[in-house]
């Protein structure tokens, strides 16, 4: 998972390119998501969950990782929205997780 460190960056991965910067204390916290040129809020398509909560240490997360909208991403509109088609959303998908997923973390707000 190269995306657990970085906090900013330019990833491209086949069709699909993000930039993105995620905040400077709290590193599941994205400030700016960018796909293809078109900024979005990550809460538009999916979200950070602790995945394995019973790992935890207090006030942190087991696994943290990205966990897409149901199906949200392989809609006509969105991949028409970012400018792709149905052979980049496992791209997409991969790339997020890439960027996102941070894994164990002891530190939340």
């Amino acid at each position: 998972m190269f995306g657990r460190l970085k906090r900013s960056g330019f990833y491209t991965k086949g069709n699909v390119n993000i930039d993105f910067e995620k905040s400077k204390t709290e590193a599941c916290v994205v400030k700016k998501l960018v796909i293809n040129g078109v900024s979005i809020q990550l809460f538009e398509i999916g979200r950070m969950i602790d995945a394995e909560p019973n790992k935890a240490a207090a006030g942190g997360c087991g696994n943290r990782v990205f966990a897409p909208k149901n199906n949200l991403l392989k809609d006509p509109i969105y991949l028409k929205k970012f400018n792709l088609d149905k052979k980049d959303y496992s791209d997409l998908i991969s790339l997020l997780h890439e960027i996102l997923d941070i894994g164990y973390c002891k530190r939340c707000r």
